[in-house]
């Protein structure tokens, strides 16, 4: 299992657009993929549950892969994020 906090910094924080690009980058592994907020977590390949979460800007979330491209998937996720302008790692 690997997992990253990621900072979310989208002033709009987890709305539709980043959501769909985070779904369609997750739907590319086998590996169970979640994501992690405020005790709750949802399938990274649900827009739906995604959205659920109400995350804002200024908001951590934990990324989590389990798997055999768990590494590749939590690299590539969090690639996204942060090349999109969507979230920055954290140090916690």
């Amino acid at each position: 299992m690997v997992e990253r906090k990621i900072h979310i910094i989208d002033k709009h924080g987890l709305h539709a657009v980043p959501v769909t690009k985070i779904v369609y980058e997750a739907s590319k592994y086998s590996s169970n993929l979640t994501l992690h907020h405020a005790e709750r977590e949802v399938d990274l390949q649900s827009v739906l549950g995604i959205l659920s979460l109400g995350i804002q800007s200024q908001t951590d979330v934990l990324i989590r892969a389990e798997g055999k491209d768990e590494e590749e998937a939590i690299e590539n996720l969090s690639y996204l994020l942060m090349n999109d302008g969507i979230g920055m790692p954290t140090s916690n």
